[in-house]
């Protein structure tokens, strides 16, 4: 079977961002909302119960906050690639269905950073970032079938994401500093499409 869906997500709570060499952990608003496109091929496991699913998907952001400066605008895209498993717990014309989604992102249009002064002894030069990480998504939802062969389906999930990405300081006494960042968030993603 396939599913194919568009969601569009809206971000929650905050940004948390960690760079413990350079200024260790910051939070900033995560107001962030992006769209989501994705196909999943798998199949069921007990018919009309159980499926499993591998899932490929594009998130598309805008404006973020993670990627503000004059280079970027905000935007960056990621490619997740993900196991879906969904659980349906009765064939009847409509049922309510749990599901789970978890997978790894991969940055595939980066965003540029300004170059930014730590302290007299650190400057962070201006870089291009790729986020890459785990993203876990639990949710319900709702399958609505219009065939034997097809079926609608609306799902609410909470889009946990832990990206990595590193950047680069220049010593004012010489020699440049590796450090890896940690950016956690979360957001709650509405989508809906069709299953066949």
């Amino acid at each position: 079977m396939n599913m194919t869906s568009i969601g569009r997500g809206f971000g929650m709570g905050d940004y948390v961002i960690s760079a413990p060499r350079f200024y260790g952990e910051v939070e900033e608003p995560n107001d962030d909302i992006y769209w989501r496109f994705e196909t999943i091929n798998g199949a069921w496991l007990k018919e009309g119960v159980v499926s499993l699913g591998l899932g490929i998907g594009y998130e598309s952001y805008a404006g973020s906050k993670l990627g503000e400066s004059p280079a970027s605008n905000g935007s960056f895209g990621q490619l997740p690639l993900f196991l879906d498993v969904r659980l349906h717990p009765g064939n009847a014309p409509v049922t309510v269905f749990a599901m789970v989604q978890a997978g790894y992102s991969f940055g595939i249009n980066p965003f540029e950073l300004p170059a930014v002064v730590v302290t007299s002894e650190l400057v962070i030069p201006a870089q291009s970032v790729e986020l890459n990480g785990v993203q876990l998504a639990p949710g319900l939802g709702l399958l609505f079938r219009l065939s034997d062969d097809v079926a609608f389906h609306l799902s609410c999930l909470y889009d946990y994401h832990r990206f990595n990405y590193e950047l680069i300081g220049i010593s004012s006494v010489g020699g440049y500093i590796p450090e890896t960042y940690a950016v956690q968030y979360g957001a709650v993603r509405i989508a809906s499409g069709f299953v066949f």
